[in-house]
């Protein structure tokens, strides 16, 4: 239909730079359905208590764990125990001072478990840490709902549809939009290498058929 009808070329064709634009402003690309979960105790937490938990960001390949400046419990009497997936012990966090919880964790998987026990000593503020997905470049769709695949900008979509000759299509205000959105495509780490290849080559066309560079 786009090489019979300029006009559904025209409406292809924005279509393609949506969605080109969409991608390179990082919109949801390479973080699909993946936002920070914050985990936190009471302020103050409670003297005698045992509390635990687990986060698991389906598709992540690692998770990244950053602590609130104000996390402070009593050394060693009120630790808090992170966990991987299989219960290996990443890091035990307690203390009053930041040096105790400034460091940054990372933990493998895509699952997190925690563990929290107070006795009777003096309490603290408490804790609050917030965890970041590591997502692959190329996430694992198949983890992901129908509906989150749907809504998130496809490189796939435009690599198909961008095969059709860009002259099909009346209008040609829309070539520097393309332009430079393909620019930004070739330049985000978020995409697959072939994704950014594709993207650079299109550009290169691009540039060769509107100005004549050879």
């Amino acid at each position: 239909m786009g090489t019979a009808y300029p006009q559904v070329a025209d409406m292809l064709l924005e279509l393609c730079v949506t969605e080109l634009e969409d991608v390179a402003t990082d919109s949801q690309s390479g973080r699909l359905s993946s936002q920070p979960v914050v985990v936190e105790s009471s302020h103050p937490y409670t003297d005698d208590t045992s509390t635990s938990g687990t986060v698991k960001i389906a598709g992540a390949e690692g998770l990244r764990v950053e602590f609130d400046q104000q996390c402070s419990t009593e050394r060693r009497h009120d630790p808090l125990t992170i966990m991987d997936g299989v219960n290996r012990i990443v890091s035990v966090r307690s203390g009053r001072e930041w040096s105790d919880w400034s460091s940054q964790l990372r933990v493998p998987g895509d699952e997190l478990k925690w563990k929290f026990i107070s006795d009777g000593s003096v309490n603290g503020w408490g804790w609050r840490f917030t965890i970041y997905p590591i997502m692959p470049a190329a996430g694992p769709k198949e983890l992901l709902s129908d509906r989150c695949i749907l809504s998130c900008p496809s490189m796939d979509l435009v690599t198909c549809l961008l095969d059709f000759r860009l002259n099909l299509a009346s209008n040609r205000s829309i070539v520097p939009r393309l332009a430079a959105s393909l620019a930004a495509c070739a330049q985000l780490s978020a995409l697959a290498a072939s994704h950014r290849m594709w993207a650079l080559q299109r550009l290169r066309k691009l540039l060769t058929t509107e100005f004549g560079h050879n």
